[in-house]
């Protein structure tokens, strides 16, 4: 019985025939219409995808300041005086390359940085900075708080000033 079995198995097996499959659904639209609105919108994610890059490396120089900037809050009062001016000056350079600001100190310097971006370094504990940068340490009329707070503004300015124009 058991060799009968195998040989009436394989005998309605030979009776059936394949299913053929069907054609593949290909990726590539074939209709004329399709092929062009997918060809847009690659070009148009080309575009987007270039124009996100190159602000992205436009924006290093402000990655790069606020990095330097929290940084620059676990240090001494003296070291965040002095290096915040520099920072600062640096970041003035690279965003506006043809400005001339009046002077890299003082009011004039504060009004530049007031009228570049949406801060208030001329007003509160700025001007106790710019002082603090020339006058012995003994005569500095700046505590943490307030240079917390110049360190603040100095924040703000980075994030918000309109930008550099190369790159």
């Amino acid at each position: 019985m058991s060799q009968s079995l195998p040989q009436l198995s394989s005998h309605l097996l030979k009776e059936l025939q394949e299913v053929p499959l069907p054609e593949a659904v290909p990726w590539w639209p074939q209709t004329l219409g399709w092929q062009v609105l997918m060809l847009a919108a690659l070009l148009w994610g080309v575009v987007w995808l270039s124009r996100w890059g190159r602000r992205w490396w436009r924006a290093r120089y402000r990655r790069e300041g606020l990095a330097t900037l929290q940084r620059l809050k676990g240090c001494a009062l003296a070291q965040q005086i002095t290096e915040l001016q520099q920072l600062m000056s640096l970041m003035v350079r690279y965003a506006y390359p043809e400005a001339t600001p009046p002077a890299r100190h003082g009011l004039g310097w504060l009004s530049f940085l007031d009228e570049t971006g949406q801060s208030e370094f001329s007003k509160g504990p700025g001007l106790a900075w710019q002082r603090a940068l020339f006058q012995p340490r003994q005569a500095w009329q700046i505590d943490a708080e307030q240079m917390l707070a110049v360190l603040a503004q100095a924040e703000l300015w980075i994030r918000c000033h309109p930008g550099c124009r190369h790159g």
